[in-house]
């Protein structure tokens, strides 16, 4: 089966290729919540890369399913960037002490 990962730096998509034989049509995606990806960003509705994927080409057009190298990091950015203010918050208020 053909994915295609948007490469921003190329402005093109890499294409990956795995042993795994897909049907006609896609099954409903289930890492999506819900069942819907209104306002969903492209790694939260793309479908993950599986594990094995090689790297066979690059073009300008998607080819297969569309597809994210985004894993941990990328879901959790919103969360990592929460904690680092809050603890930036506390350093703070530490250091200058409450009045």
């Amino acid at each position: 089966m053909m994915y295609s990962v948007w490469n921003a730096r190329s402005r093109r998509f890499d294409y990956y290729r795995t042993a795994e034989v897909g049907g006609v049509h896609a099954p409903t995606p289930r890492h999506i919540p819900g069942g819907g990806a209104l306002g969903a960003t492209p790694e939260e509705a793309a479908w993950p890369l599986p594990p094995g994927a090689m790297k066979v080409g690059s073009g300008e057009l998607a080819v297969g399913r569309i597809a994210t190298l985004g894993g941990f990091a990328a879901k959790q950015i919103p969360t990592i960037a929460v904690a680092v203010l809050a603890v930036m918050a506390t350093w703070y208020v530490y250091k200058r002490g409450v009045r």
